[in-house]
């Protein structure tokens, strides 16, 4: 109701970013020009004639990299420490290079700090599974759980040998999570929000939006603990 309320105001841009069904017919009906955000999942393309762009956040850009890296370094066993209803799963892509992959699932909770503590136990579980060796990598596709996932191995006096590789997804500029510079998947919020900001000027002063811009993570080499 608030949306139609919203469109029923003279807009000169909209930006559509992982609306509902019914969200995108009002916003293809209102007649005002809109772009669609792919905010991790690729939303279906819209075909209306006020649709005149795509910018797609690809969270996973950088996981190319980080695989052939670890092909590189012989990489064989992964544990997965994966955010439940996260659009980032990593384990598909490496099982497609051989790697043995065990995904290791933290549910959703409704505060950062919940996710950060359910991550420390799954880990302690994890740790007491394992108590002779640690696998090739260990990739952490939610900078929150990785809060909790390197705060337990910390903890336990866990020391991560040079032969096991730590990667994690980490937002920049949401506060510093680890004090060491670990090596990562880093998205950069503030610098697509400047992305999105310049393309969307540039379509209010030329009236085309183009080429679509593609966001997401760089690969970024720091220590593994």
């Amino acid at each position: 109701r608030q949306l139609g309320e919203m469109l029923k105001e003279h807009w000169d841009l909209v930006l559509e970013c992982g609306c509902r069904p019914e969200s995108r017919r009002l916003i293809e009906a209102s007649g005002w020009p809109f772009v669609v955000i792919d905010a991790g999942v690729p939303i279906p393309p819209s075909s209306a004639a006020n649709c005149c762009g795509r910018i797609s956040i690809a969270i996973d850009r950088a996981l190319g990299e980080c695989i052939r890296t670890c092909v590189r370094r012989n990489v064989r066993r992964v544990v997965q420490f994966h955010l439940e209803g996260s659009c980032f799963d990593a384990a598909s892509r490496m099982r497609q290079v051989g790697m043995e992959v065990e995904s290791i699932r933290i549910p959703f909770c409704d505060s950062l700090e919940r996710i950060a503590m359910c991550a420390l136990r799954q880990t302690k579980k994890f740790l007491s599974r394992r108590r002779h060796s640690l696998p090739d990598l260990i990739f952490i596709s939610d900078d929150q759980v990785a809060r909790g996932v390197l705060t337990e191995l910390l903890a336990r006096g866990v020391r991560v040998p040079e032969e096991t590789q730590v990667v994690t997804l980490s937002n920049r500029g949401f506060g510093v999570l680890w004090p060491t510079s670990i090596t990562r998947l880093e998205m950069d919020p503030k610098e697509h929000g400047m992305a999105v900001a310049k393309a969307s000027i540039a379509f209010l002063e030329t009236g085309s939006f183009s080429p679509n811009p593609v966001l997401g993570s760089v690969w970024k080499r720091g220590k593994t603990f």
